[in-house]
């Protein structure tokens, strides 16, 4: 390697032997996940080029690790060379996907959305396959702006372009239009071939195929897969890490956060979202540190912690409004509006929750059931006596989640029509509410529905049966450490003549989440370097936060913080196996 840039110093013009060398070490750089060296090599290399074409391959390569490594703006001006350089087709295509990406993980979504899709329309005589690619690119800064009927329609553009694509743009395009329906409250499913095809690209390292493949994947949270799409994660992450590609890492993580936040996985989820701020933010990847900011945001709201998830939620809008990501806005909404309910701060919680209503109204019927909380928003206006607005917005919100299917939308619904229920019917609704949690796999949603249902039984004089809910209830809210819900439930236990445990320490105190996040990895049989490697910090980092571990803990051994921190990630409540069809292939999945 050395020789190789002793000859490219020396050299007074292009030189092909020379490039080759250059090359050839970059190569090597990259099988040790040195990408910012094998970056400068590549490109060093493509200056000393004779020809065009070999010139544009080995700057786009040097792109794509420059990409690898977090280095954005670099990525950029050299995305921008190939383009310019225009020595093939190919790498023109290849070049504006990778700068649409850069611009959607670094920049505007709105800038991204224009320059892919004027990239597209661009190719569309010369290329149609290359334009269809172009074009349902720009699906993903489009959702992220909540500009649904545009992906909607980009999403159809590309997929009219090519009735008959090949396996790798056909499994694209599906994705394009699986995720479209999905944030559009239409799910759909991605045929299992095309779900394969998208692991293969994956696999071969092929940057769209991991930006769809992750797609896919929320579209399974979405949906309410929620054990195939850890499954998936799990998989994507742990590859990322064996090849410590960090520009990989900030996306899946905020992903796997939200998925465990919405199944009661609340420790590993905190310790999965402030992962994936540290590095988004050390990379430069703004959107996804807004998205894993409004994650923890959620998590905040479940515990409460005000304070955390007021500045979590400012931190996630301002940079919605930075990058135009409109998204963050909603979301940071919904966590603000749920930790004043939590509160019993009604009229904060009413103002929160009317904005997203008339973000909600302006979709009309495109509204997203995304987030979840067309039910929060109806409950906020029961509790603060506006009924008649109430039973409103449970018309609108109920016509999109029937028309979804969505199991988390219909049981909150169902739990909002007990409330407003006379005494002789509100049984039913609390019932079928019930009936629909059991359908997934959220613990937390189904204790609130336990808690409506004891309040109501209370207020309706049948105290006794209140008992049994409410009971159900707080050991749920203990578990998952949801404090302000937990002393609620605790409340309402009095109020029906029961006694009440103090609440309850938690299972690893004071445990941060990268404490957490190491002693999971270690617990698991990594070595101090290992963990050091797949979490991108130092040894010496690791044997720091497990020090404090082992003394937060009380243990003595990795054996014995090992056994501990097993019962911290066993599922929280017991499970109800369940089998359900998988339309993505691949037979029934056991549901918990």
């Amino acid at each position: 390697d050395r020789r190789a840039w002793h000859l490219a110093m020396a050299a007074t013009g292009p030189e092909e032997m020379t490039a080759r060398a250059l090359e050839d070490a970059a190569a090597r750089a990259a099988g040790r996940t040195a990408y910012t060296a094998a970056c400068e090599a590549l490109e060093a290399a493509a200056r000393l080029s004779p020809e065009p074409a070999e010139r544009g391959r080995r700057l786009d390569a040097a792109a794509q690790s420059a990409m690898a490594g977090g280095a954005f703006e670099r990525a950029a001006r050299l995305f921008d060379e190939v383009i310019d350089l225009a020595a093939e087709r190919g790498q023109v295509l290849r070049s504006m996907a990778g700068r649409g990406n850069v611009e959607m993980l670094n920049g505007s979504t709105r800038a991204a959305v224009d320059m892919l899709t004027a990239a597209g329309e661009r190719m569309r005589e010369e290329s149609p396959t290359a334009a269809a690619a172009l074009l349902v690119q720009a699906v993903l800064p489009c959702l992220l702006r909540r500009d649904l009927e545009h992906a909607r329609d980009l999403a159809a553009r590309a997929a009219a372009l090519v009735p008959e694509p090949d396996a790798s743009l056909g499994a694209q395009l599906a994705a394009g239009r699986v995720i479209t329906a999905t944030f559009t409250g239409a799910p759909a499913a991605l045929d299992a071939s095309d779900a394969a095809e998208l692991r293969r690209q994956t696999a071969a390292g092929e940057p769209l195929g991991f930006i769809w493949s992750v797609t896919h994947l929320i579209s399974l949270n979405l949906r309410e897969r929620y054990a195939d799409a850890l499954a998936g994660l799990d998989a994507v992450i742990a590859a990322a890490r064996e090849h410590a590609t960090p520009s990989l890492l900030p996306w899946p993580l905020a992903v796997r956060a939200d998925v465990r936040r919405r199944t009661g996985r609340l420790p590993q989820a905190a310790a999965d979202a402030a992962e994936a701020v540290r590095l988004a933010e050390d990379i430069g990847q703004a959107p996804i540190a807004g998205y894993a900011l409004v994650v923890e945001a959620m998590l905040f709201a479940i515990t409460g912690d005000a304070t955390a998830c007021r500045d979590r939620a400012a931190r996630a809008v301002e940079i919605g409004v930075r990058t135009e990501s409109h998204n963050l806005s909603w979301y940071a909404d919904g966590a603000l509006g749920l930790t004043a309910l939590s509160q019993g701060d009604l009229p904060r919680a009413v103002e929160r929750f009317g904005l997203l209503e008339r973000r909600y109204r302006a979709t009309g019927d495109l509204h997203p059931l995304l987030d979840g909380h067309g039910a929060d928003i109806v409950e906020t206006l029961i509790r603060a006596g506006d009924e008649s607005h109430a039973r409103d917005v449970l018309a609108f919100i109920g016509r999109q989640a029937e028309r979804a299917d969505a199991a988390w939308a219909l049981a909150g619904l169902e739990r909002c029509r007990g409330m407003l229920a006379d005494d002789d019917g509100f049984e039913a609704h609390m019932a079928a509410a019930l009936a629909q949690h059991d359908r997934t796999d959220t613990p937390f949603e189904r204790a609130r529905t336990l808690l409506a249902l004891g309040e109501r039984r209370r207020r309706a004089r049948r105290v006794r049966q209140a008992r049994e809910p409410l009971a159900a209830a707080l050991e749920t809210f203990e578990a998952l450490g949801a404090a302000r819900w937990a002393e609620w439930a605790r409340r309402e236990l009095r109020a029906a003549g029961a006694r009440t445990e103090p609440a309850r320490a938690d299972a690893t105190p004071g445990l941060t989440p990268q404490e957490l996040q190491v002693a999971l990895t270690v617990a698991r049989g990594a070595t101090n370097r290992e963990a050091a490697t797949a979490l991108l910090i130092s040894p010496k980092t690791v044997e720091y936060h497990l020090a404090r571990v082992y003394a937060k803990l009380g243990v003595r051994s990795r054996a014995e913080m090992a056994a501990r921190m097993a019962s911290r990630t066993s599922d929280f409540l017991p499970s109800r196996e369940r089998t359900r069809e998988t339309p993505d292939g691949g037979g029934p999945s056991m549901r918990k």
